[in-house]
């Protein structure tokens, strides 16, 4: 196999350059020539008057991540296709989002939504699970940074170091001074770039690697389409249990129950639009995902007979999507660039959407009770922006510690399980268990997160140290213009391991958010109930029907009070 060396052209900058400059226009827009009233509700909501149609695109971009992009198709490649029931999880996830969790969010008409938390028990827990969010932006947002650098490595001879500091700095830019809109809008451009890539390098690849017949009997052989496993255990990397239900609990926390997510749905006037943003964001996501798992199977059929992870052609896991493009696109001028324009919109859209919830998080639960009453709408929307400055210029600087880790869809995951499961599992307890109440929450918080904690710890420890595997699928030197035999898959991790590091990744933020419901009603049951009476708003739809009405008090007076104001 010959190791592509292929740079871009002056239509691959030109197309990269494009979707920077729109994203830097469209922020200035807003934040400089649009005629609007700049005050907190305008620059973290939009002002609630948004068009379903750019936010559903906007949910979709912020979702499909650079992860998405570069990291599951290895994944897929490395491990099979079992990824592909992910698609089943998100439809779940949109009807639970809907039914459950939605109805609570659009009548309160929060700002931050862990504002709930503190309504339906104390600050503490509010504070914990902003603590969370926030922690889980500033290690995961490095990595949203970072993917970019690796595609640039691979096709341009650039200081691949000084386009990061300068793709960042201009999203943090555009970020700052437009607010949501601007984030909103700058999605919804960078939606199409990502859909036209993805398109537009699946079908090079399919092509590529010999059609789907090719495509097929590659991947069928070495059992990578032998998804209809429903075993039940789980120790399983990724069964069909284990990304329905786990992947249903972690991906709640990322397509509901986040602050970015949350922000998006209520910037529309009316839950019939949030209904129809959510039906867009499904459809949109649902076919992302599959379009990636597809493509793992087209580089498993391009790569069949000569693994280029094995022949070092490679050196990390995620620089296989990249080389596999060049590969494709070795005669083809303007697709190269045209596919690092889809990861670099993948990658600001999340950003971008991470920087504007963290400032609204930090604004609205850290410093808002210690700020005057009497402040302006310029002073509040400048702190909004320093705030969206400082913790942008921090992400920036994360980004070396990312470099060193090899595997970024792992340690993803690992981010997700720690934070993810205990936010999942507060909410739920508030919503769906009325006896519940805020020392039962903030035990059943920490334990969760406690849990999640030692879990991971102890399982990326046994890994490290090359004790864990996780069993692969056949790979092939056969074809290699050398010597070889085909590769032995790596021997079963050893039964001596506890039981509990041995479960799928999956399972994690579904083990958390179970202890976060179990310690929280067990606690709450020995405490009594010390909290005022439950209104019924705070409460799912679903379970409101269970308890008598409670009468409603106003809901801004509550607020001033939970904020000390």
């Amino acid at each position: 196999m010959e190791d592509p060396q292929l740079v871009f052209s002056w239509i691959d900058y030109t197309v990269f350059i494009v979707v920077v400059f729109f994203s830097a226009a469209i922020g200035i827009y807003f934040g400089v020539f649009a005629k609007r009233k700049l005050t907190t509700g305008e620059y973290l909501l939009g002002g609630q008057t948004m068009n379903y149609l750019p936010v559903a695109f906007s949910l979709i971009s912020s979702h499909i991540s650079g992860v998405t992009v570069l990291a599951v198709p290895v994944d897929v490649y490395k491990f099979g296709s079992n990824y592909i029931w992910l698609c089943l999880t998100i439809i779940l996830v949109c009807i639970l989002t809907y039914y459950v969790y939605l109805p609570v969010f659009f009548e309160l008409r929060l700002t931050s939504m862990y504002e709930y938390l503190s309504i339906r028990f104390d600050r503490k827990i509010r504070m914990l699970a902003s603590f969370l969010c926030i922690l889980f932006a500033a290690f995961h947002n490095p990595i949203a940074l970072y993917l970019p650098v690796i595609a640039f490595t691979q096709v341009t001879t650039f200081n691949t170091h000084l386009v990061l500091y300068v793709v960042g700095l201009v999203c943090v830019l555009y970020t700052a001074i437009g607010g949501i809109k601007a984030v909103i809008w700058s999605d919804a451009l960078q939606f199409f770039g990502i859909v036209v890539s993805s398109l537009v390098v699946l079908c090079f690849g399919i092509k590529s690697s010999g059609g789907f017949e090719t495509l097929w009997k590659a991947n069928n052989e070495t059992g990578r389409f032998d998804i209809f496993d429903f075993s039940i255990d789980p120790t399983i990397r990724d069964g069909f249990w284990q990304l329905v239900i786990g992947g249903t609990v972690q991906w709640l926390s990322i397509l509901c129950l986040s602050q970015q997510s949350m922000q998006k749905y209520l910037s529309v006037p009316t839950i019939v639009c949030a209904t129809k943003v959510i039906i867009f964001e499904c459809i949109g996501v649902v076919a992302l995902k599959a379009m990636s798992v597809f493509l793992g199977n087209a580089m498993y059929a391009r790569f069949a007979d000569c693994d280029p992870l094995q022949t070092n052609h490679v050196q990390r896991d995620d620089q296989l999507v990249p080389y596999f493009v060049l590969q494709t696109a070795r005669h083809i001028s303007g697709l190269p660039g045209l596919f690092t324009a889809g990861i670099l919109s993948a990658c600001l859209s999340s950003f971008s959407s991470s920087l504007n919830s963290v400032a609204c998080i930090i604004y609205e639960d850290f410093l808002l009770p210690f700020l005057p009453k009497d402040m302006t709408d310029q002073r509040a929307s400048n702190i909004l922006k320093s705030i969206v400055v400082m913790f942008g210029i921090l992400c920036i600087l994360l980004v070396y510690l990312i470099e060193n880790v090899n595997g970024i869809f792992p340690l993803s995951n690992v981010l997700q399980a720690v934070t993810c499961g205990p936010i999942m599992g507060l909410f739920t307890l508030g919503m769906l268990f009325p006896s519940a109440n805020a020392e039962g929450a903030l035990a059943g918080g920490i334990a969760g997160l406690a849990f999640a904690c030692w879990v991971v710890i102890g399982t990326n420890w046994y890994r490290m140290s090359g004790l864990l595997r996780d069993p692969k699928k056949p790979m092939s030197l056969s074809g290699c213009q050398f010597n070889s035999t085909a590769i032995v898959t790596p021997s079963p991790t050893s039964d001596q391991i506890f039981y509990l590091y041995r479960i799928s990744m999956w399972y994690n933020s579904l083990m958390s958010a179970i202890i976060v419901i179990v310690f929280g009603l067990l606690i709450s049951w020995l405490t009594g109930r010390k909290n005022k009476p439950i209104r019924t708003e705070l409460l799912s739809p679903l379970v409101r029907s269970l308890i008598k009405g409670e009468k409603k008090t106003e809901l801004d007076e509550e607020r001033k009070l939970q904020d000390g104001h």
